[in-house]
């Protein structure tokens, strides 16, 4: 298809626009399978075209140069123009500014490398926007056919969760998917990743629109039975948060599995993880989640008084409520209005049975450890503290969203054993339909 765009271009002695090329190549009898081919001669061309401005940095193999909204030449015959919209080229920020956080990033799963929806996501997940919608606007993170000016617009939904929190800062993103077979498998890794704000999203938005991007994004979810009705009318940073330089993409050729110890096999959600919270395990096992130590003092503590600063307000998370809800409406089907409560007593679930009371700490922390610590202390208070006689049975269950691993299961193990505390670990995320609780 190169030389046929090649030989068009000659003959037509100018600039043309890909639609046009590709009439002319059809004209000539040239035949494809693919389904959009105008897309498919737009992601070559730009493969194999420069748009450096100085001539001595071109590319030797460039045949072609873009010079205009989907427009291409012949290398060597026009000049090539910059094609950053000057809307987007004032919101430039230092390229030298620090990376401020490294996190772990989820992708939805898609088995074309992000470079067009496929309507997999849809089928393999509960609750989300690519469930509902029938595609991800990370979908398209990869189509390189798109680049502005060397940088690379998308979007990424755990950015979304936290726009208000991270826009306008540089981060670095370790991207990962979970597989149909539920394996979490290494993207790469994107080294400077720079959060828009809203006027840069927005701008980006009114770029892809004024060169036809945004009809052919339209058409891509067509193609897969997605709903795209209303895919101009959402706001710019629901389509576009980040951008980076295409060097500062590092993606693997095959998606590698992390092993079963690493910190990202416990995550699920769409959210921002930063890799501070895990640290290296010992005898350099890869993300295995090691007890921090400190060393010991005889120094005795300063017990004068001391101002602190006020602190900022914080983002709420509702996911603790979509939790405790979901979970609760499960729970009251199975054994009725009368043996379930939210709150009381401050406790997030309580069961009654005819042999046993079960009370449920519900945590959204994604290491099952941390969940454990964190619930521990509040569960012993809501069953022994100020009770004058206990249930005959009591059960503490703790309740967070990722599976528990061996570890911390021989924990749990080790409580009920010494301690005699009865307690036990479940996991459930929003969207399930069941809950292991014995009846």
């Amino acid at each position: 298809m190169v030389d046929a765009a090649e030989a068009v271009l000659r003959e037509a002695g100018g600039p043309l626009k890909v639609s046009e090329i590709w009439e002319k190549i059809k004209a000539r009898g040239y035949r494809t399978s693919g389904l959009t081919p105008p897309m498919s001669l737009s992601a070559i061309l730009q493969r194999a075209s420069s748009n450096i401005t100085k001539i001595s940095q071109r590319s030797k193999t460039s045949r072609f140069v873009k010079v205009g909204s989907g427009t291409f030449d012949l290398i060597g015959r026009t000049k090539a123009t910059a094609v950053m919209p000057s809307a987007l080229a004032r919101t430039h920020r230092n390229a030298e500014a620090d990376v401020t956080e490294e996190y772990f990033v989820r992708l939805c799963w898609n088995s074309a490398r992000w470079a067009h929806p496929t309507g997999e996501a849809a089928k393999l997940e509960n609750g989300t926007f690519a469930n509902k919608s029938g595609f991800g606007f990370e979908e398209w993170l990869f189509d390189f056919s798109r680049s502005i000016e060397g940088y690379q617009y998308g979007f990424l939904q755990p950015i979304a969760s936290s726009f208000p929190r991270v826009s306008g800062s540089v981060l670095s993103a370790e991207l990962y998917t979970i597989s149909p077979d539920h394996q979490r498998l290494s993207v790469g890794k994107i080294r400077r990743l720079e959060v828009l704000s809203r006027s840069e999203a927005e701008a980006t938005k009114k770029r892809f629109r004024k060169n036809g991007w945004l009809q052919l994004m339209s058409r891509q979810v067509w193609v897969v039975g997605g709903n795209a009705d209303d895919l101009d009318g959402k706001p710019g940073e629901e389509m576009f948060n980040i951008r980076f330089k295409t060097e500062d993409a590092q993606i693997k050729n095959r998606l590698e599995p992390f092993p079963d110890r690493h910190p990202i096999c416990s995550l699920r959600r769409y959210r921002l993880y930063s890799k501070r919270q895990f640290s290296q395990g010992e005898a350099g096992e890869p993300g295995v989640t090691r007890t921090k130590s400190r060393q010991g003092t005889w120094r005795l503590k300063s017990t004068n008084s001391w101002l602190t600063q006020p602190s900022p307000g914080k983002e709420i998370d509702p996911f603790h409520n979509r939790m405790q809800n979901e979970l609760f409406q499960l729970l009251t089907k199975r054994f009725g209005e009368q043996s379930v409560v939210m709150e009381e007593n401050f406790v997030d679930i309580k069961v009654t049975r005819p042999d046993r009371t079960i009370l449920l700490e519900i945590k959204t922390d994604p290491t099952p450890r941390n969940a454990i610590r964190q619930a521990l202390g509040q569960l012993m208070d809501y069953a022994l503290f100020d009770r004058e006689q206990l249930p005959s049975k009591l059960e503490l269950v703790i309740v967070a969203p990722n599976k528990i691993k061996r570890e911390e299961e021989l924990y749990l193990q080790r409580l009920m054993k010494n301690f005699n505390i009865p307690i036990s670990y479940r996991n459930f995320e929003p969207g399930e339909k069941t809950f292991d609780l014995p009846a």
